[in-house]
C-alpha cells in the first residue's frame, strides 16, 4: 500500500523546513555563536588566572589534560589548559568575533585551517612530536576551523533536511 502526499501536504513540510531553517539560523546567529565566544573568552582568561590559583587550575581540568610538558609556562606557574587547547579556545574566540563583525567566511582563512588540521592529526597520528608554539598555532587554526562548522551548521542542517525530505517524497 502506498500513501501519496497532496501537494497541500507537500506544501505544508515545505513551510515548516523554512520555519526550521528559519529558526536555526536565527539561534545560531544570534545566540549559540555568542554563548560560544562568551565561554571561550571565559576559558581564557580562567586559564590565565589559573596560573595562580589552585581551585580554577583543577576546575579547567574538564577542559583539557593540563600535561605541565605541552602547556605554556611563565616563571614557575603554566597556563590552566595546554598549549593546542589555549590555541584552540583562542581561535574560537577571534574567529567568532570575526564572524560576528563581517558576517563572512574567508576562504583563505579555511583553506590553511583545514590544511593546519590535517597537518596536526598527520604529526599525531606519526607521533612527530611538537613544541608549544607549534601545538598553539595548530590549535588556533583548529578553533578557527570549529567556528567555522559551527557558523554553517545551519547551512549544512538545510541541506540534510531538504534532502531528506525530497527522498520521502520519492517515496510516497
Amino acid at each position: 500500500m502506498s500513501v501519496f502526499l497532496s501537494e497541500k501536504h507537500i506544501n505544508i513540510m515545505n513551510k515548516i523546513n523554512e520555519k526550521i531553517n528559519i529558526f536555526l539560523a536565527k539561534f545560531f546567529n544570534k545566540i549559540l555563536l555568542k554563548l560560544i565566544i562568551f565561554l571561550c573568552a571565559v576559558i581564557i582568561i580562567l586559564s590565565i588566572i589559573g596560573m595562580h590559583n589552585s581551585f580554577i587550575h583543577s576546575l579547567l581540568g574538564s577542559f583539557c589534560h593540563q600535561n605541565i610538558e605541552r602547556s605554556f609556562r611563565f616563571y614557575s606557574f603554566y597556563l590552566g589548559v595546554c598549549s593546542r587547547c589555549f590555541g584552540i579556545y583562542l581561535g574560537l574566540f577571534l574567529y567568532g568575533v570575526y564572524l560576528l563583525k563581517y558576517k563572512k567566511i574567508d576562504i583563505g582563512i579555511l583553506f590553511i585551517s583545514l590544511f593546519a588540521t590535517i597537518l596536526s592529526v598527520i604529526l599525531r597520528h606519526f607521533g612527530i612530536d611538537t613544541d608549544n608554539f607549534i601545538r598553539f598555532i595548530l590549535g588556533i587554526f583548529n578553533g578557527v576551523l570549529l567556528i567555522i562548522i559551527f557558523y554553517k551548521f545551519e547551512e549544512f542542517y538545510s541541506i540534510i533536511f531538504q534532502k531528506s525530505l525530497t527522498s520521502i517524497e520519492k517515496i510516497l
